[in-house]
This record gives C-alpha cells, sequence and structure tokens, in this order.
C-alpha cells in the first residue's frame, strides 16, 4: 500500500501447510465511491509479496482491492534453478479492471 508515494507495510502474513493465508480485512476505498463516475480510482490498489526458500520471490504491483468485497488474490512460485546465485524475484504488475 502507499501513502504520499510511500509504500508502507501493512501485514505480514504466513500460509497454513495447504498455502493459504488466514482471512484479513485491508483499509480499501469505500464500495460506495467506486459507483460514482469520475472517481478517479475506484479501488485501492496495493502490493502483494511472496517468498519462500528455494523459490523466486514474487512481487505482484497493483493488485485492486475493492471495498466491502471479499478477493483472493493466487500466487504460483517457482523453484529456483539447483545451483541459483541471484535475486531471484519475478514482477508482476496487475493492469487496471475494467470497470
Amino acid at each position: 500500500h502507499t501513502v504520499d508515494g510511500v509504500k508502507q507495510l501493512v501485514q505480514v502474513l504466513t500460509t497454513d501447510e495447504s498455502g493459504r493465508t488466514p482471512v484479513t480485512t485491508l483499509p480499501a476505498v469505500k464500495g460506495l465511491y467506486s459507483l460514482r463516475p469520475g472517481t478517479p480510482t475506484p479501488y485501492t490498489p496495493y502490493g502483494v509479496e511472496v517468498s519462500f526458500p528455494s523459490y523466486y520471490r514474487v512481487e505482484d504491483l497493483e493488485v485492486p482491492l475493492f471495498g466491502g468485497i471479499k478477493s483472493l488474490q493466487p500466487v504460483q512460485l517457482i523453484p529456483l534453478p539447483q545451483g541459483y546465485q541471484g535475486d531471484g524475484v519475478m514482477t508482476l504488475r496487475e493492469t487496471e479492471p475494467d470497470l
């Protein structure tokens, strides 16, 4: 989440053995605003980072969250090649939803 152009850490979650995190609530633009014409961004964009040892770290940018709507963000982790020496980051940029 970004506030005044500065990234803010909102939450750190840990998955269970099935790879799911607990359900959580994040601040988002109220659904009422998403129905108003001329609202510049009717959703709140979040960045999601997912990591696990020996896998590429995934940075998913601009994930849209709409107020009052339960959302799931699936992330697939890919194993690093054996002996890989590097940063190992996959960056994804979500596109603006077609409203």
